[in-house]
């Protein structure tokens, strides 16, 4: 009953966390793991151009939209060639061991009106996460506000909005080029 609930309160919190990202999207939509697909639903209704969504594993439950299996830390993130008008990393950032390269490559991939999207939990929300899932978490760092200004500083970017939702367990970024 409890492995039910936290289930759902997880799939409850990714639901919110994508219709807070979809009233970003436009154009040609680059999704960095991507993990279950969740987001393309909200982007096709959205009406995006083209969707792509790019995870070290397969795990969509939605098989419709395009996707490449790789390790966006690994060089094989050169492979991913285009520009994008909306780059997302929803609850993607805290996973990475490089973050900060990452965060540059994003920028050649970016189309100069483009907008970078990121969601990340709030150190208020990795505690409450903590309580729920019983202390596991497969979180590499988690960003205070100026933390994450910071790397977006330092990869070239500007913010253009920051906030947080889900009662402050998560915060969002949208962050142009510099």
């Amino acid at each position: 009953m409890r492995a039910m609930l936290r289930k759902m309160f997880w799939h409850y919190l990714a639901r919110w966390r994508w219709r807070v990202i979809a009233k970003l999207l436009e154009g040609d939509v680059l999704d960095v793991g991507c993990g279950s697909g969740g987001l393309y639903q909200y982007a096709k209704e959205k009406g995006v151009r083209n969707y792509l969504g790019i995870d070290v594993s397969d795990r969509r439950k939605i098989k419709e939209f395009e996707f490449c299996e790789l390790d966006i830390e690994s060089r094989a993130r050169e492979l991913i060639h285009g520009s994008f008008d909306r780059v997302v990393l929803a609850a993607c950032v805290e996973h990475l061991d490089k973050p900060a390269e990452v965060l540059k490559w994003c920028r050649t991939v970016l189309r100069p009106s483009g907008l970078l999207i990121i969601t990340t939990p709030t150190p208020r929300g990795q505690k409450l996460l903590r309580l729920i899932f019983a202390g596991g978490s497969e979180h590499t760092k988690i960003y205070n506000k100026p933390e994450l200004f910071q790397q977006l500083q330092s990869a070239g970017f500007k913010v253009t909005q920051y906030r947080t939702f889900e009662m402050g367990a998560n915060q969002l970024v949208v962050a142009a080029l510099r």
